[in-house]
C-alpha cells in the first residue's frame, strides 16, 4: 500500500528525516530545521507513511506532515527502544529504525489524538496545575500561622470568616512574613479567578458534548471530571473492551507468571495518569452517592483499607464509563428487593 517510509527523529530545534522505499533502500536523509518541515513536507513523494515519536512537540510535527503524506503514524518512545535497542545511537540511525519498524509493521503504535481532544487535554490539565499551585501557596499561608502558633477559629481559612481573621492576625506576624502572607493571599485570588474562568469554560464545553453529558449522570463524576476523562479517552472506540480501557489507565493489577505460579500485584500505573487520578478521585466521591458502588467500597475496606477500597473502585467506575460511551446511555440505579443498587442504563436523558 505504501511506497516509501519516512522516519523522523524528532528534536526541539532540529529533526533528523530519512526516507526510505518498500525495499529497504535509504533515498534520502538530512537534517532539517523543524522550521524548514513544512517546505519540505510539500516535496515528499506520493503514497509515504511518517512514522514520528510520541515526544514533546509531536504535534506540531504530526500536524506538518499530515496533509503531504498519507498517513502519519505516532509510536511509542519507550516501546521503540525496546524493540530496537542499540548500542550506537544517533539521530541518523534513530529515524532509520523508525522507517525500517514501519516497513516491516512493527511499529508499536501510539494514539494519536485529533485538535479538538488534543486542546481539551491542554486545558484540562493546566487547570489541575493551576489548582494544584493555588493549594501550594495555601499551604504556605498555614506553615506561616503555625510559625506563630496561630490557630483559625474556622475551617477554610481563605473564606469569608477565615480571610477576616488573617486580617486580624497580620500585625502579630513580622514585616517580612506580612509581605509573604500578602503575595500569597494575591497570588491566591489571581489564581481562584483564572480557575472560575476554565471552569466556565469547561462548563460550556459540557452543555454542548453529549459524551460528557453522560457521563455527569454517574455518580461521583462531575463537569471537570468527565471534561478529563474524555480528553484522556478521545475516541472510546479504539479500545476492544473495557479491560483494554482499564489497561489504558493503568488500573489493572500487575501480573508475574513464572511456570504455575501466578502473582497478582498493585496496579501497573502504566498508561494516561491523568485518566488514572481522576477515577481515582471520582471513586472516593462515589460511594456516597449511590448504593451498590457504596456497598462495593464498604466490602473492599473492611477486607483491606479504605485507600485500596477506593482503587479497586475505580476500574469498577472506569467500566461503567465504557459500556455508558459505547452504549450512549446513561447511568441510572435501580432500587429493588434483591438488587440494592444494581445499575441499569436507559436513554432516558434525565435518569
Amino acid at each position: 500500500m505504501y511506497q516509501h517510509y519516512l522516519g523522523v527523529d524528532l528534536h526541539k530545534r532540529r529533526s533528523y528525516v530519512v526516507l526510505m522505499d518498500g525495499q529497504g533502500h535509504i533515498s534520502e536523509h538530512r537534517r532539517l530545521s523543524n522550521d524548514a518541515m513544512a517546505d519540505y513536507a510539500a516535496q515528499i513523494p506520493e503514497h509515504t507513511l511518517a512514522v514520528v515519536e510520541a515526544t514533546g512537540n509531536w504535534s506540531y510535527m504530526y500536524d506538518v506532515l499530515k496533509p503531504h503524506v498519507d498517513e502519519v503514524v505516532l509510536v511509542h518512545p519507550k516501546q521503540v527502544r525496546a524493540i530496537a535497542a542499540a548500542k550506537v545511537k544517533t539521530d541518523k540511525i534513530d529515524a532509520t529504525t523508525l522507517a525500517h519498524l514501519a516497513r516491516a509493521d512493527l511499529l508499536p503504535t501510539a494514539y494519536a489524538p485529533p485538535l479538538a481532544i488534543r486542546q481539551l487535554r491542554e486545558m484540562v490539565r493546566h487547570r489541575a496545575k493551576l489548582v494544584r499551585e493555588r493549594t501550594r501557596h495555601k499551604n504556605q499561608i498555614h506553615r506561616l500561622l503555625s510559625v506563630y502558633n496561630l490557630h483559625p477559629p474556622c475551617k477554610d481559612v481563605f473564606g469569608k470568616q477565615g480571610r477576616s481573621f488573617l486580617a486580624t492576625v497580620r500585625g502579630q506576624l513580622s514585616s517580612v512574613h506580612q509581605q509573604l502572607l500578602d503575595d500569597h493571599l494575591f497570588l491566591i485570588d489571581v489564581l481562584d479567578e483564572r480557575i472560575q474562568a476554565i471552569n466556565q469554560t469547561i462548563t460550556t464545553w459540557v452543555s454542548q458534548d453529549p459524551r460528557a453529558r453522560l457521563l455527569i449522570t454517574m455518580p461521583g463524576i462531575g463537569e471537570y471530571s468527565a471534561a478529563v476523562i474524555i480528553a484522556e479517552i478521545g475516541d472510546i472506540d479504539r479500545f476492544p473492551d473495557a479491560k483494554h480501557l482499564c489497561s489504558y489507565a493503568g488500573l489493572v493489577p500487575s501480573v508475574r507468571n513464572s511456570d504455575r505460579k501466578v502473582h497478582h500485584g498493585h496496579i501497573t500505573k502504566e498508561g494516561s495518569p491523568w485518566l488514572r487520578w481522576i477515577m481515582v478521585s471520582a471513586a472516593q466521591r462515589a460511594p456516597c452517592a449511590s448504593p451498590r458502588l457504596g456497598s462495593f467500597f464498604e466490602r473492599i475496606a473492611q477486607q483491606h483499607d479504605r485507600k485500596t477500597a477506593r482503587v479497586a473502585l475505580a476500574p469498577k467506575m472506569l467500566t461503567i464509563v465504557y459500556v455508558m460511551l459505547r452504549r450512549s446511555e446513561p447511568f441510572r440505579e435501580m432500587i429493588q428487593p434483591g438488587q440494592l443498587g444494581k445499575p441499569v442504563f436507559s436513554t432516558d436523558p434525565h435518569p
